[in-house]
């Protein structure tokens, strides 16, 4: 019994206590120095992503609007510029169809 307790009083003595806990103090404090340091790198960030998002949505504001102006220009007048001429008859495509629905059977 004696050995164990020699070994065991060692590792306790307050030399030793005071050193461990100085070191959790030290490893708390560059903990939330580094806690700090990340969430002013988020937030300078996120400002930074803000206005960058705020800069491409007028772009994007302004690119719809050249498209919209785009788009009413085009007319008949533009068409027939390109070579495009208004067909007198229509013609529409149909397919074959698979079946019929007679209603009896419930088949197609």
């Amino acid at each position: 019994m004696k050995n164990l307790s020699k070994p065991i009083r060692f590792f306790y003595t307050s030399q030793h206590l005071v050193w461990v806990l100085g070191l959790l103090l030290v490893l708390a404090l560059a903990f939330y120095f580094y806690a700090i340091n990340q969430t002013v790198y988020n937030i300078v960030e996120r400002q930074n992503l803000e206005q960058e998002l705020a800069v491409l949505s007028a772009d994007i504001g302004a690119l719809e609007f050249q498209y919209i102006r785009a788009k009413n220009a085009i007319g008949l007048e533009t068409a027939s510029e390109f070579g495009f001429v208004e067909q007198d008859r229509v013609t529409y495509v149909t397919r074959p169809s698979l079946g019929q629905a007679d209603g009896i059977r419930g088949s197609i």
